[in-house]
């Protein structure tokens, strides 16, 4: 076995990489709890407590926590939200979270430059609600786009 320091985990160098368990920091197993949580309550069909889950369990993946936006962080949870109800089926595989947790940052960072940008000042306030007025477009499967029409 071989230490990857910059990922801090074990890499196996045999055939055998399934018996192998990756050491992972508290961080990413609170994350795979969630992802597991949000499943679970979509096969019950608790909807709310399935997207707060699915929600968290991203950002925790994919935030740097030393440097949390909370504007960002209610952003991504409405954009992601609309997303996983945009949806056939309450459920992402994990790639395709990390890929939607992107094209939602990318979003994000031009919204930002808008705002440095523009002429007008924005109401911190009113600013939830403009944010579920913002149309990202998402790639829903086209079994999925079936529901929307």
């Amino acid at each position: 076995m071989i230490v990857n320091e910059e990922m801090k985990s074990l890499v196996c160098t045999n055939h055998d990489q399934r018996r192998l368990k990756l050491f992972i920091t508290p961080i990413q197993r609170l994350s795979q709890d969630f992802y597991h949580l949000g499943a679970l309550y979509s096969s019950r069909h608790d909807v709310v407590k399935s997207l707060d889950c699915y929600c968290d369990s991203f950002l925790l993946r994919n935030l740097n926590l030393q440097e949390i936006d909370p504007e960002f962080v209610e952003f991504f949870k409405i954009q992601f939200t609309i997303y996983l109800l945009g949806r056939k089926v309450l459920k992402v595989a994990l790639c395709e979270g990390d890929m939607v947790f992107d094209l939602i940052h990318d979003e994000w960072n031009l919204l930002v430059k808008e705002i440095e940008n523009s002429p007008f000042t924005f109401n911190k306030e009113s600013l939830r609600e403009w944010y579920k007025t913002i149309e990202i477009d998402f790639p829903w499967y086209l079994e999925d786009m079936d529901v929307l029409l």
